[in-house]
């Protein structure tokens, strides 16, 4: 499993549970070992996008599940409590994602709202960070989305607002989750694993990609096709074929669109 942590502090119980070693020669913080990478990206959106971007750099495959996990004020869930983010928004310009939520998992679920400055108002029963928003539209470019996930643990509320909060908290909020943690990340990787595009199907959707532009959009309704004709058992000499006759991205989507639909009528 891959991490982007803003803060050490945040960073140090999972460096510690999972037995990461520091790597030299990095832009940024980073510790790994056979199976988890971490980088600690810095506070801000700027910050946390470059991290990303390094950290996806890092990756053998796109096979991989990815993580955002920090703190978060919110404006109806208890101090300490960890959620995860089923949309993640920016507050200026407005734009926002929804990163799938296949898990069965008993976290509660909020949107998570990523501003330019620390929120110490709550407007709204949601959560409030500085890199979220960042950390998926980068992530989202290379991976599938349900392979990308945001967790956060509450330590600012109305109640306990941000300016009473210790960063040296950060901390011990981490920690007193870390099991919970542990088992989404457990849950994610199983996931990632069963889903997991093979090697040959991959370098296709490379390779069709660097041919021709696709939009946002598109790319994810490929990446969707693509992985619907691997549980269709698509052979890929006719993938191949379809693809070689189509001259764009929008004649691509429909035609292997069209493939498929009498597979799915029989599955």
């Amino acid at each position: 499993m891959n991490f982007v942590v803003a803060l050490q502090a945040e960073a140090c119980p999972l460096i510690d549970h999972y037995g990461l070693k520091r790597s030299s020669g990095s832009p940024f913080r980073t510790f790994e070992n056979q199976n988890h990478r971490l980088v600690i990206s810095g506070i801000g959106t700027i910050r946390c996008a470059a991290a990303t971007g390094y950290l996806l750099g890092l990756l053998p495959s796109r096979n991989e599940g990815l993580v955002n996990l920090g703190i978060a004020g919110h404006g109806q869930l208890e101090k300490g409590s960890l959620f995860i983010a089923n949309r993640v928004s920016l507050d200026s310009p407005k734009k926002s994602l929804y990163p799938p939520q296949l898990l069965k998992t008993s976290l509660p679920t909020s949107g998570l709202r990523t501003s330019h400055r620390p929120e110490e108002q709550y407007p709204e029963p949601i959560g409030y960070d500085m890199e979220a928003y960042a950390f998926c539209s980068i992530a989202h470019q290379w991976l599938t989305r349900e392979f990308v996930q945001v967790l956060k643990i509450v330590s600012d509320t109305p109640a306990e607002p941000l300016v009473n909060f210790n960063a040296k908290e950060a901390q011990t909020l981490v920690e007193n989750q870390v099991s919970a943690i542990d088992e989404f990340v457990h849950l994610l990787q199983g996931m990632v694993s069963e889903l997991a595009v093979p090697s040959e199907l991959a370098s296709l959707s490379q390779k069709t990609r660097s041919l021709h532009h696709f939009t946002a959009t598109q790319s994810l309704q490929l990446e969707k096709l693509f992985m619907h004709a691997r549980s269709l058992d698509l052979p890929m000499e006719e993938m191949e074929a379809l693809l070689n006759r189509s001259s764009n991205a929008r004649e691509i989507i429909h035609a292997l669109d069209q493939k498929l639909s009498p597979r799915r009528s029989l599955s």
